[in-house]
């Protein structure tokens, strides 16, 4: 069942990473063209598609390289607007800019922050995609952000782990605890050595 789980979670970061991959070609996606109104409503119009077919994220925006504002499916926000509303419980300002402006998938641990939580309120995991500049290996024109609610990804682990005491627990590459089926308070001993870029499956003991 933990091969599962790791499959499963697998799939949906591909498909992100295809997204972002999708996104690359096209021209209303490039920061030059995104002064125009009509370039802007064709790109809400496009992330649209990708967010009403894919219900594991809750919502994703295009962050242009050299522009102060996110698209989403939805509206479009000046960046500070975008994190007062969203995360700014989750993470500082400093580490939303650093997911914006990587070169490399990134992830947000929402549970590094899990003291500033509400009673009740949904937490977003956040998945940060470059978007490769068209025709460039080495570019890119800008960033997707995905937000994740975190109890849908514990949903997804509920359904492959029925027993009662079963755990799972997602690490980013720092070692850094993303979400876990049941809270437990912290990592346990045996993940704390997850080597950076790794996807491994571990069993703790007979309960996790």
């Amino acid at each position: 069942m933990l091969e599962q789980v790791r499959d499963t979670m697998d799939g949906q970061l591909a498909e992100m990473r295809n997204i972002a991959v999708q996104l690359s070609v096209r021209r209303e996606f490039d920061p030059e063209r995104l002064s125009s109104i009509y370039s802007i409503y064709e790109a809400k119009d496009k992330i649209s598609l990708y967010a009403e077919a894919n219900a594991f994220f809750s919502e994703v925006v295009y962050k242009a390289r050299h522009q102060d504002f996110l698209i989403s499916s939805k509206s479009t926000y000046l960046s500070v607007i975008f994190y007062n509303m969203f995360l700014s419980q989750y993470l500082t300002y400093d580490q939303y800019l650093g997911l914006l402006e990587s070169d490399v998938p990134a992830v947000n641990a929402a549970n590094a922050s899990q003291s500033l939580e509400q009673p009740g309120s949904d937490r977003y995991i956040s998945y940060a995609v470059p978007v490769p500049a068209f025709g460039s290996t080495s570019k890119n024109k800008g960033t997707l952000l995905f937000l994740i609610k975190e109890k849908k990804v514990k949903q997804m682990f509920s359904s492959f782990l029925p027993y009662r005491k079963s755990n799972v627990y997602i690490l980013d590459g720092q070692g850094q605890l993303v979400a876990s089926l049941a809270d437990a308070g912290g990592v346990p001993e045996g993940l704390l050595d997850v080597k950076a870029g790794s996807s491994e499956i571990r069993r703790l003991d007979d309960d996790q």
